[in-house]
């Protein structure tokens, strides 16, 4: 129990002190700091004024100030602390950034600690000694056991413009985001030199400083990356611990402007937490029970652990994925009701996230079935993606993140990639690595010829490719041979398939435009249970109406009306979560009509197409050439074959002779496709693999799978692409919501994340984040 622990008498009420002092007063000189009797918090010498007259008083903060004597008693050579005060400075000295002067001695070393009482009834924050071994059991088990009011001083905190009145910030204790940052100063980072836990905490085991102390069996490399260091390019949902950025600043001006080390540790705090613990939602409470500092900006610092979770839990920096939401941060008595259409990921995490909240939420999903773009076959005796099933960079993303929470396996895919020619020749590794080199190089000029471009210099990636690799050969004289060519081909091929549309469709000047945020890093992985699995968690207990299919959306008076083929529905909010081509086809007719900016948007941005085989086979054949790598190159044997079968994944994961092989079909191979029947596709599959295998005896296939995501009167495409002439803006404005009504959710709104399953995941959770809170806003607005 706290009751033990109780105030020193030299730490009196305002009032108390005031009373007794009959002396002169001397108010504290800082513009703006209201203390017209300050008291001094050190009483380190029988000559401490307290709150009687002093030549001058030093200002910490509003409530926090330390006299003149005490400030000699200390900085005087020959006075009895002026050896401590030695002591630190020389340890600051030694492992701080920071000047350790005076001020930053007092605020670090000769503070108070306050600790908020635990008991319901009181709650009321305490002072107590500043010699006290202040730690997180204290604060989560602390009961003053008293009856008295609360300190005037307290009240303060609550004072809009508190941290700008903070002269020198206490650093933090104890903080478990010491492991993180051992390669940062600790005053750099909002840590305390002078903390010898700092110092002593081991280097991350794994040899960098950037990833996480903890390793998964399933990722040796770590699951989880809170923080990536300067010189580095930054990992997706991590910071710099030492950095503040853009939106962050905006969010929190107040702080972030006012005193930056302060906030930034506490994010730095609230993040560890979290990589600290995946399974658990992270507390205020939790993050307050970690908080251990000095003085009264303690208690300010817990007021805004709240908002700064609720904003990173928005981004998705922090709480992610199967967790179950504190009931009491759940919307109390919510009457309003959302509709989510469409059963794809980001309708299904935007429904459970609202839902967790306590918002009545109802899916309404076209087909039999939810998964949109995510459908696992299981009639391979595995789980075979007909959609998605691969997860490029693990690190810190979601999906990884919920696998993990779900104890799901996954396969982290080899890099080496076996390359054939079309006679079944492995290429010669050193002309394979000359021409991605090559090929990447090419990419780098263009990007160089790029800078300063407008729209209208805009064309065709494809034809600009060309005309670099063309200028190239004509400067260097270097010969490409016809092989060298065509290897070309599968690299141009492997580009159409990542942007999911030939390259005569895509944009020069934007192509890559979300490679200029951060990206996830770390390992392309195979989900083995698949995409499936992953929604199978997220959708339990949701309400989700099957073969529904909408039609209209009116928006017009306050009860948003939701026609379908059905029925119809009602709603104060409505998310949009359909595809891309739904909304180009204009399968829902909103009204009022959308506005020509959107409009724009939706059919300027390019819907793809990508199609993919799956084959299963009594014997995995292939293994003779493969040696053991998951998935091997098919050079075209001409560029009107570019992007038919280039590469087949072993999706194989029993042990016994029967394997799985899944290719693409992608740019203008799709066309070749055209009016053949699945078993013709599947003949033309094989005929490449005998092609490739010429010495084996390639067997026809157990069984087959042809997808046709493009017909699918439902999805009509495969990922969004950035046509000729459009820019990263296009998605942002597909993601503008109409009137604080009518949502817009899923990868092609995800500027910085487009064209994958987490994207969609994560612009659900960006909506329902935007949702919750207008409602939030609405409900305080009735209150008020």
């Amino acid at each position: 129990s706290g009751r033990g622990i109780k105030r020193s008498n030299k730490y009196q009420n305002d009032s108390e002190e005031e009373s007794k002092s009959k002396k002169p007063r001397r108010a504290c000189e800082r513009s703006g700091c209201p203390a017209k009797v300050p008291i001094c918090f050190a009483r380190a010498t029988e000559r401490c004024a307290g709150s009687s007259w002093t030549s001058r008083w030093y200002h910490i903060s509003q409530g926090e100030h330390f006299c003149n004597e005490c400030f000699d008693f200390y900085y005087r050579s020959h006075k009895d602390g002026y050896a401590k005060f030695a002591e630190w400075k020389r340890k600051w000295s030694t492992h701080g950034k920071n000047d350790p002067k005076l001020m930053l001695f007092f605020s670090d070393q000769m503070l108070p600690y306050w600790c908020q009482c635990t008991t319901k009834t009181c709650g009321k924050w305490r002072q107590l000694s500043k010699e006290c071994q202040f730690t997180s059991e204290l604060v989560a088990r602390f009961k003053c056991g008293m009856t008295s009011t609360g300190v005037k001083r307290v009240e303060a905190t609550q004072y809009r413009r508190w941290y700008s009145q903070v002269t020198s910030a206490p650093c933090l204790y104890s903080s478990p985001s010491a492991p993180f940052l051992t390669g940062y100063y600790p005053d750099g980072v909002g840590l305390s030199v002078s903390d010898d836990s700092v110092r002593e905490v081991q280097p991350n085991p794994l040899g960098e400083l950037s990833s996480v102390s903890i390793s998964f069996k399933k990722y040796p490399g770590g699951l989880i990356q809170p923080f990536t260091k300067d010189e580095q390019t930054l990992t997706a949902l991590s910071f710099h611990p030492d950095l503040i950025e853009t939106d962050e600043q905006l969010t929190f001006s107040h702080l972030t402007s006012e005193n930056p080390m302060l906030y930034l540790a506490l994010r730095n705090l609230i993040m560890s937490l979290w990589a600290l613990d995946l399974t658990q939602w992270l507390t205020k409470e939790k993050c307050r029970n970690n908080l251990i500092c000095r003085g009264l900006t303690r208690i300010r610092l817990v007021d805004d652990i709240e908002p700064m979770l609720q904003y990173l839990t928005s981004k998705s920096y922090i709480n992610t994925g199967l967790l179950s939401i504190p009931t009491e941060l759940h919307i109390q008595d919510c009457q309003q009701e959302v509709l989510v259409i469409g059963g794809g990921i980001s309708g299904i995490t935007s429904a459970r996230f609202l839902k967790q909240m306590g918002i009545k939420v109802k899916v309404l999903e076209a087909s039999d079935c939810i998964g949109g773009r995510i459908k696992d076959s299981k009639k391979f005796g595995q789980c075979v993606g007909s959609g998605a099933q691969l997860l490029i960079g693990h690190i810190n993303n979601p999906i990884s993140i919920i696998s993990h929470q779900a104890g799901l396996e996954n396969k982290i895919v080899k890099e080496h990639c076996s390359l054939m020619s079309c006679t079944g020749d492995i290429i010669d590794p050193q002309v394979d690595r000359r021409i991605d080199f090559h090929f990447n190089a090419m990419l780098d000029v263009i990007a160089e010829w790029r800078q300063g471009k407008g729209a209208k210099s805009d064309v065709n990636l494809l034809d600009k490719f060309y005309e670099m690799h063309k200028q190239f050969k004509e400067e260097s004289q270097l010969p490409f041979t016809e092989e060298e060519e065509k290897i070309l081909q599968f690299h141009l091929s492997n580009l159409e398939y990542a942007c999911g549309a030939s390259l005569s469709r895509v944009s020069t000047l934007n192509w890559d435009h979300n490679e200029s945020q951060p990206q996830f890093t770390g390992d392309v992985v195979i989900l083995k249970d698949g995409y499936s699995k992953i929604l199978e968690k997220l959708s339990e207990n949701l309400d989700i109406q099957y073969n529904t299919q909408v039609c209209g959306i009116d928006y017009s008076s306050e009860s948003i009306k939701v026609t379908t083929n059905t029925s119809s529905f009602t709603a104060h909010k409505v998310l949009v979560t359909v595809p891309l081509g739904i909304l180009q086809k204009q399968c829902i007719q909103f009204t009022p009509s959308l506005s020509e900016r959107k409009t724009k948007a939706i059919n300027s941005l390019g819907a793809g197409s990508l199609e993919k085989v799956c084959l299963q086979f009594d014997k995995k054949f292939w293994k003779s050439k493969t040696d053991g790598d998951d998935f091997f190159g098919h050079v075209p044997v001409s560029e009107s074959q570019r992007g038919l079968f280039n590469v087949f994944y072993d999706l194989s994961t029993s042990e016994n002779e029967s394997g799985i092989l899944v290719t693409n079909i992608s740019g203008n191979a799709l066309k070749l496709m055209q009016d053949k029947s699945d078993k013709e596709i599947m003949e033309m599959c094989l005929k490449t693999l005998r092609s490739l295998f010429p010495q084996e005896t390639v067997p026809e296939p157990r069984n087959f799978l042809v997808t046709h995501w493009s017909d699918d009167p439902h999805i009509g495409m495969a990922y969004s692409y950035m046509p000729i002439g459009c820019d990263g803006s296009i998605y942002d404005i597909l993601a503008e919501e109409l009137d604080d009504r009518v949502y817009f959710a899923g990868e092609a709104t995800n500027r910085q994340f487009p064209q994958s399953v987490t994207g969609a995941y994560l612009s659900g959770i960006r909506e329902a984040s935007k949702i919750i809170s207008n409602i939030k806003a609405g409900l305080s607005q009735n209150n008020s």
